[in-house]
């Protein structure tokens, strides 16, 4: 019994050993596939989760109301020969003022979105209604009156702010909202705020710490024998209040800034809350009533001013006071700025519900079809244009047009030039004409009259394309970018969606976006089962469009093909005269390729380099096969197994008239299908996963394999893990799928070679 528990005791830790290893060595698959489903949030989130978002059909997105947009043309997602043609071109469309959401999350790229425009209460979002021009001036002015008297050290933004509006209110209130409270350096930005405090406050400590002496021992404060019994108390009073004020300032001013740096701590926002602001500005004025001391107070105290402590007490507030007045009275300015603002905000929307989706690539396409063939364009441009519209998909319009241009313009300034780095030369600077309205004649004057004609005339048409591909980048980013409205407040207009996370909303005529940027959206996004199998695997098609890795795959699979075929045949010859055929030095021989096992590959890298330089196979195919068509582990797996056949069977072949060339063939390696499997399964593999010759080796994108594919993903802006994750599990499935159908023979060709 006792032997049988020992038994049983030893088994289990055995297995118990044997699962561990085996779930600790799976754990980096496990982990890398799923991370391949992961939004790219939720691959920084810690602790680290085996769940997505991505398998859910409801999730919340964060989303905060931000400054308006006035711009519809989208630099941001345009490529780089779009920007170089259409961002110096110096015409562009104002569009119409519009609310931006910004989306601080993962953002939907499909789905049925819900926004919610929402006030502090909850309720749907106030608005300030159409207002007079003789009412928009007026509050204009009170704002600017009210804002004249901010502190002097702070005025010169606000000045600006209010100089810059020139006279309309929507842009005063965006002006002074940036200033107070919506840029990086905002007045009121948390971290900005309290360090600028508490600068303050480390200056009044120092201050404290000079000046403590200074004051108190004045001889200005000294009471003298022959002073009154007012003056006796002046400044018996001003001594004590001193004193009162230096002890306070060297025992709160620390437990002060420990109270305004949880503010900073505790981030719920880049600005404050109104309750937070209302706290801080307690703290302070409580500090500042504990250590204030003036003529008022002075007098207040025993019924006279003191004249001869004005210079004291005008250098103490200068020291220890004006500072944090200011702050004060910032605080105090802005409130009421909010306070006026919110005030003027006393419509409501009708509902609070924004519900829309992206358009499909149809609708985008028959809307966009709709808008060209109202667009004014001269007949060959519209002909050109139409072929391209015809033939395009939506994502590749403006490039295929840019394209077609190029090509076109080239073509005819080739008939002109007949000189192909004349042609480009001229091409980029009949661009640099038309993008700057630069005169045309200051390009020509170097060419005779007959190719003037021509050039201008080519140079008209490059005009004509440009200013028209213009005019439909406009009306094309506007459209694509434009949702699919399902539900939504009647004072709303429109509504446009960017993959690259916001959200526009323009409103009907005499509502402005301004009024929502103290909103508190919300949004939600519903997918259908379509649509979450979709965002499953959304990372793989990604990381698939991401490069070229359908050229990837065809390398690879080539190249690792090539090198395998060619290893076996070779490793087979060798291995063949090394284990059958009688030869001088063949043991030596063998055992100085043996010994070439131990040297590590790299010290090999750069003599390869050079010699395959000097034949010119950099970035060709020869360079990535040639030099791993033979292998010495190769050779010698198969030799051991060759050893194993009988030498009668090869004796036998020889009588029989068989040559070595066709025993080898025939015979001896039909019967070592298992260890062939075997050395190809692991050439395979190998080549498969090369990456440090392959990225030495190659130069242009259509050479390389998937390994160095996979480092489109990583830059110096740091490295997509989810679509990095996905491409190296697409990547790996062909080796998996391989290694499932060919692990029994592995396994037969390993343990019948004799190894140990």
């Amino acid at each position: 019994m006792r032997h049988e528990f020992k038994e049983f005791t030893f088994k289990g830790m055995i297995y118990f050993l044997l699962t561990t290893g085996a779930l600790l060595m799976l754990l980096p698959f496990i982990w890398m596939v799923v991370t391949s489903f992961k939004l790219p949030s939720e691959v920084q989130q810690w602790p680290p989760t085996f769940t997505s978002k991505n398998f859910s059909s409801w999730r919340r997105v964060k989303v905060k109301a931000s400054k308006g947009s006035r711009t519809n043309i989208d630099f941001e997602h345009m490529s780089l020969e779009e920007f170089l043609s259409l961002s110096s071109m110096g015409k562009s469309e104002e569009a119409e003022n519009k609310l931006l959401i910004t989306v601080d999350d993962d953002m939907p790229i499909r789905g049925k979105m819900t926004l919610y425009l929402l006030d502090e209460n909850g309720k749907a979002a106030s608005y300030i209604p159409p207002l007079t021009p003789d009412k928009e001036r007026e509050i204009f002015e009170e704002i600017k009156a009210k804002m004249e008297g901010c502190p002097a050290q702070y005025k010169k933004p606000i000045e600006n702010a209010i100089s810059v509006a020139n006279n309309d209110l929507y842009s005063l209130f965006a002006d002074l909202f940036t200033y107070f409270r919506d840029s990086k350096n905002a007045f009121f930005s948390r971290n900005f705020f309290i360090e600028r405090v508490n600068d303050i406050l480390n200056r009044i400590e120092r201050n404290g710490k000079h000046y403590e002496m200074k004051f108190i021992a004045n001889p200005l404060l000294r009471v003298k024998d022959s002073d009154t019994s007012t003056v006796k108390r002046q400044k018996q009073f001003i001594t004590s209040r001193l004193n009162a004020a230096f002890s306070y300032i060297r025992e709160k001013t620390p437990v002060l800034q420990e109270k305004l740096t949880r503010y900073k701590k505790i981030f719920k926002g880049i600005e404050f809350t109104p309750g937070e602001l209302r706290d801080i500005h307690g703290y302070l004025e409580e500090y500042l009533d504990a250590i204030r001391i003036d003529n008022e107070m002075v007098r207040e105290e025993t019924g006279e001013e003191a004249p001869y402590a004005r210079g004291i007490l005008r250098v103490y507030s200068l020291r220890f006071l004006s500072d944090l007045e200011a702050i004060l009275k910032m605080i105090d300015l802005y409130s009421w700025f909010t306070a006026k603002f919110n005030g003027l905000r006393t419509s409501h929307l009708s509902t609070d519900e924004i519900v829309f989706r992206y358009q499909t690539e149809k609708e985008i396409k028959t809307a966009l079809s709709v808008r060209l063939n109202t667009l004014p364009m001269k007949p060959y441009v519209r002909d050109k244009i139409t072929d391209v519209f015809n033939k395009s998909s939506v994502s590749s319009f403006i490039t295929d047009l840019l394209d077609t241009m190029n090509s076109d313009i080239k073509t005819a300034l080739m008939g002109v030039l007949s000189d192909n780095s004349k042609v480009i030369k001229v091409f980029n600077e009949f661009r640099s004409v038309i993008s700057k309205k630069k005169d045309i004649d200051d390009i020509l004057k170097d060419y005779d009259i007959a190719r003037r004609g021509k050039l201008r005339k080519v140079f008209y048409r490059m005009s004509d394309y440009m200013n028209t591909i213009n005019e439909i980048n406009t009306i094309y980013t506007d459209i694509k970018n434009r949702a699919k409205i399902l539900e939504k407040p009647e004072e709303v207009k429109n509504v446009w969606v960017r993959s690259s996370g916001s959200i526009e909303i323009s409103f009907k005529k005499g509502i402005h976006p301004i009024s929502f940027m103290t909103a508190k959206p919300r949004m939600n996004v519903r997918f259908s089962p379509s649509e979450v199998f979709k965002n499953i695997f959304q990372n793989y098609v990604d990381a698939w469009n991401a490069a070229p890795f359908g050229r990837y795959f065809l390398n690879s699979i080539f190249v690792a093909l090539s090198t395998t075929i060619l290893e076996i045949i070779f490793a087979s010859m060798a291995a063949f005269a090394f284990a059958k055929i009688r030869f001088f030095g063949r043991d030596v021989i063998f055992l100085i390729l043996l010994s070439t096992m131990m040297v590590p590959g790299e010290i090999f890298l750069i003599p390869n380099y050079i010699t395959l330089t000097k034949f010119g196979w950099i970035d060709t195919y020869y360079a990535l096969i040639v030099p791993w068509t033979t292998s010495v582990f190769a050779i010698f797996l198969m030799r051991q197994y060759f050893m194993t056949l009988p030498d009668e069977l090869y004796d036998a072949a020889k009588i029989d008239g068989c040559s070595k060339w066709r025993f080898l063939w025939r015979i001896a390696v039909p019967l070592s299908k298992p260890i062939i499997s075997t050395a190809a399964l692991l050439k395979f593999i190998g080549s498969w996963n090369a990456f440090l010759w392959v990225l030495i080796m190659t130069k242009s994108p259509e050479m390389r394999t998937i390994p160095v594919g996979l480092q489109n993903f990583s830059s110096e802006a740091g490295t997509v893990y989810n679509q990095l994750m996905a491409a190296s599990t697409f990547s790996l499935l062909p080796i998996m799928i391989l290694f499932l159908f060919a692990q029994k023979q592995l396994i037969r060709g390993i343990a019948r070679t004799g190894l140990r």
